[in-house]
């Protein structure tokens, strides 16, 4: 099962799934080779890469590992406190080069210097958040079980709750070229925000 996928350009990508599968394309998508399987064969849920050398992967149980030679080689990640065994359910990129990950029971991480260190952040809920995105405005937005949506306006140090029209689950967030936000989630979910997102 796959599960993410990652492009560093238009030419090169990473897909990832279940097992440790870790693929790779360098034609935009239209042929994919098996890089390799991650070490101990975890489910990897989410992948991210800056560049064609730096990525990060992240899964079930708290795996975490980044690469800085394009997937050749990974290096196991604290993400948290030792020992955490949260599922790391999305990585995506914030304002000012943050990272932040979505993880399940209301936990959330977050990274100031390119994934080499993570802190846990206090969201104020429990329900499992499935997703995230960095808005253009600088925001940050969690969503995730009984259509919660959480924004941010100071790079993940505190978070407030919005009304999403939904107690269905969101498991994608996206921003279009207008501004607005579009959620989609179980039972058929596709909803809109307004430009102002509050």
């Amino acid at each position: 099962l796959l599960t993410a996928l990652s492009f560093a350009d238009a030419q090169q990508g990473w897909a990832v799934g279940h097992g440790g599968v870790l693929l790779k394309t360098e034609d935009g998508g239209e042929t994919w080779t098996l890089q390799q399987r991650m070490e101990g064969q975890p489910v990897l849920l989410s992948v991210w890469f800056e560049n064609s050398r730096h990525g990060i992967v992240v899964g079930a149980y708290g795996y975490a590992a980044q690469t800085e030679d394009g997937g050749q080689s990974w290096t196991r990640l604290i993400v948290g406190e030792e020992g955490d065994d949260y599922h790391l359910n999305h990585i995506f990129s914030g304002p000012d080069k943050s990272l932040f990950i979505a993880a399940e029971m209301g936990h959330a991480f977050r990274s100031l210097d390119h994934g080499t260190t993570w802190e846990k952040l206090d969201t104020g809920v429990r329900g499992s958040l499935w997703g995230g995105i960095g808005l253009r405005s600088g925001r940050v937005l969690l969503v995730g079980m009984s259509g919660r949506v959480l924004i941010s306006d100071n790079i993940g140090d505190t978070w407030r709750e919005l009304n999403s029209g939904s107690h269905e689950a969101i498991t994608a967030v996206a921003q279009r070229a207008d501004g607005r936000v579009a959620l989609v989630g179980n039972g058929g979910l596709v909803a809109e925000s307004d430009a102002n997102l509050e």
